[in-house]
Parts: structure tokens; C-alpha cells; sequence
């Protein structure tokens, strides 16, 4: 039990020490940054078997695509994200993309609706 209160009495005295030389409060912890403050969504509704020739511009691009069918796929850099699905029911994409500054869909087949609301 001794050890145990000279640790807390040391842990305190430095504590103490290090708030008083002018050091910042080490307990308190900063607010977490969120790590998509910097992400654009775009979300398309979309029927048919397959969707590509999706082109984002902009610099070191990355970011992450959820189909709509249960399956998502991270991608980075200039590809062009493309996907199959099992069936050709509506599916809802949903796209967040990092360091983008626009986006090209030169073929709106089976597209019913774009919301680049928060792009």
C-alpha cells in the first residue's frame, strides 16, 4: 500500500511541477479532427447491371465508394471507378471523395438522379 501512495504522491508532484512551469494541461485530451471534414459526397441513384466511367479531377484524389449492394471500394489517384452488380435494381451510390474539385459522368445511362448538394 505504500508503494502504491508514493506513486500517486510522485504522479501528483509532477503534475504539480509541469502545470506550474507553464506546461500545458496534459489530462485534458483535444477534440478528435473529423477525418471526412474534407470529404465532398456526391450520392446517384442508378439502374442497370453495371456503372462506370466515373472521373473525379483534382489533386491526390482518394476516397471511398459504397454500390449500394453491401460492397464499397476505396480508390485513389486518377482511376476510374466501375462496378457490376448481380441485379439491375435501383441501387443508391453513395461517394465520398477527398482534394476534388470536379466530377465527370459522361454517360448518363440509367441515372435517375444526381445530388452533388454536398460536393
Amino acid at each position: 500500500m505504500k508503494e502504491i501512495l508514493k506513486h500517486i504522491g510522485l504522479t501528483l508532484i509532477f503534475f504539480m511541477v509541469y502545470s506550474c512551469s507553464g506546461g500545458g494541461d496534459i489530462l485534458q485530451e483535444g477534440p478528435e479532427e473529423d477525418p471526412f471534414k474534407d470529404y465532398c459526397l456526391v450520392t446517384i441513384e442508378h439502374s442497370g447491371k453495371s456503372f462506370g466511367f466515373l472521373e473525379f479531377t483534382g489533386s491526390k484524389l482518394s476516397g471511398n465508394i459504397q454500390w449500394g449492394d453491401d460492397k464499397s471500394e476505396m480508390f485513389a489517384g486518377k482511376n476510374t471507378p466501375s462496378h457490376v452488380y448481380q441485379t439491375a435494381e435501383e441501387h443508391i451510390i453513395v461517394i465520398k471523395v477527398q482534394q476534388a474539385d470536379g466530377i465527370m459522368l459522361p454517360s448518363i445511362e440509367g441515372v435517375s438522379r444526381i445530388n452533388l448538394s454536398d460536393f
